[in-house]
């Protein structure tokens, strides 16, 4: 049995890698361009996916850790581009990092 007969895109993958690294990546762009989902939910899923990616690559699955290797670039690429694109609150630190003035910070703690 010849896999590159029953799966063309081991044939693909073979000779174009970089359409690994590619696909998810721009995947996860789009989908978090349009959706907006919360980060640390894409972080988390993220984490959960290159934990069983290293899991399943171990016990020799192999075409499934794969995919969940896949998985985890395209929820950190659309971590990261959430992260870098969203706009931050008006009362954010990210605002009074950027200006030229100085800052007294009070507060409280918590004893």
């Amino acid at each position: 049995m010849d896999p590159e007969n029953y799966f063309p895109y081991v044939v693909v993958l073979k000779k174009y890698p970089g359409l690994f690294f590619l696909i998810p990546v721009v995947a996860g762009i789009l989908f978090t361009d349009f959706v907006r989902p919360p980060g640390w939910l894409f972080l988390l899923l993220c984490l959960i996916s290159f934990i069983g990616g290293l899991v399943l690559f171990k016990k020799e699955s192999a075409r499934f850790s794969i995919i969940l290797f896949a998985l985890c670039l395209f929820f950190f690429s659309g971590f990261h581009y959430g992260l870098k694109t969203y706009n931050f609150g008006s009362n954010h630190v990210a605002r009074f990092i950027s200006e030229k003035q100085t800052y007294q910070i009070f507060g409280s703690g918590l004893f």
